[in-house]
């Protein structure tokens, strides 16, 4: 499925394909910071891709590792992105952009009551 070309300013598409890589990221809200299951899944699937994980302690982008938040279970993974700027690449921004992985492991907590998992800003309503 290709999207349609990009209209001037008003967004960018892009070409939805599979990419034929298999990818798998590991949502970690564990207290205390006990992420060896997350870990052990990582090391076991070494040939996949990581998209990224989300930790209770958080962040650093060097994975990118990002905090146990809503915003990444809807991701379902991210990848770091580098921006340079043509003229000067002194100046560049790196950030994590949405890449949804084929494998998203949950590590936490949850509500049997209700059927939510947990994350930082409280439970996460299905």
């Amino acid at each position: 499925m290709v999207d349609t070309p990009s209209q001037h300013n008003q967004c960018i598409r892009v070409r939805q394909t599979d990419e034929g890589v298999n990818e798998v990221t590991t949502f970690d809200h564990s207290v205390p910071d006990n992420y060896t299951d997350s870990e052990e899944l990582q090391n076991r699937l070494s040939t996949y891709a990581l998209r990224g994980k989300a930790r209770i302690g958080g962040g650093s982008l060097s994975v990118p590792t990002l905090y146990t938040m809503l915003r990444f279970v809807k991701a379902g993974g991210v990848e770091k992105v580098r921006v340079e700027a043509g003229h000067n690449r002194a100046i560049m921004h790196e950030l994590p952009v949405k890449n949804q992985a084929d494998i998203l492991y949950y590590s936490g907590h949850g509500h049997s009551s209700t059927g939510q998992i947990e994350y930082i800003e409280g439970p996460i309503p299905w």
